[in-house]
């Protein structure tokens, strides 16, 4: 349904560029009649300024549409990263809890301090982080604590490897972030930038009917090129719609 809702909004986003580029291109055909039209007025309405900057915001949507794709590629990379992280991290902690729970069947503190009893979610980035780091913790700075892991197996070479695991996680987990607010960021310019054309569009189209008022033939050329939606009639209250009657129909013989 997401995508759907993004491939929508991605079309609207195509015509109204198509729709201002196509008004840029006939209003500097008539950028003499524009002037004429304020001739001895402070500022001229529509100018090949306002048009330079008109194609100017236009582009500027083009750029932001590929940063857009650029930082979804980017999102969905950072994404299989962080779930491929998790993988060592989550095995890396099973096994010491294993461990743990095995040589130390009598010792609360001890089990509880190197997660047995604790939820090890594989696909919960927080949970895996937090246990790993608590455990670290553990280790470097709890002696008795730390003399208990030796005694599980859990020597230095394995520790190296889970703060290995950890970091990994963690600095997938940071790619992650970091892709979400870009591609906000992004979404954020896109929009600003195509609000301020659709502004820029109405304000020429409101010009131009004042100016081209006793011209039809030029006032088509600025016609709209954005795709009409008809506006189907609502049936009246009691009136079969046409699935209905064809229903109703007896069958044929």
């Amino acid at each position: 349904m997401a995508t759907k809702k993004k491939t929508v909004r991605s079309a609207k986003t195509d015509y109204v560029l198509d729709d201002a580029r196509h008004l840029s291109r006939v209003a500097r055909k008539h950028v003499k009649e524009f002037a004429a039209a304020d001739k001895g007025k402070k500022k001229v309405r529509v100018s090949a300024a306002l048009l330079n900057a008109l194609d100017s915001k236009i582009n500027a949507v083009g750029k932001a549409s590929a940063a857009v794709a650029s930082t979804r590629t980017h999102k969905e990379h950072a994404t299989a990263s962080e779930v491929k992280a998790r993988a060592p991290l989550a095995e890396a902690l099973i096994e010491i809890r294993d461990d743990v729970a095995t040589i130390h069947d009598d010792n609360k503190a001890v089990r509880r301090a190197f997660g047995v009893g604790a939820r090890i979610d594989k696909s919960s980035t927080p949970i895996l982080l937090k246990l790993a780091s608590d455990i670290l913790y553990v280790v470097e700075s709890d002696k008795p604590l730390a003399a208990a892991a030796k005694e599980a197996g859990i020597d230095a070479t394995r520790i190296k490897q889970l703060r290995k695991a950890h970091d990994a996680l963690a600095n997938a987990q940071s790619d992650q972030v970091s892709a979400i607010a870009d591609s906000r960021l992004d979404g954020v310019d896109k929009r600003e930038f195509t609000r301020a054309i659709q502004k820029d569009v109405t304000f020429i189209h409101k010009v131009a009917a004042i100016v081209f008022r006793k011209s039809p033939k030029t006032m088509k050329e600025f016609a709209s090129t954005l795709p009409k939606h008809k506006v189907r009639a609502r049936a009246k209250a009691g009136t079969p719609t046409k699935a209905a009657a064809s229903s109703a129909k007896p069958p044929s013989a």
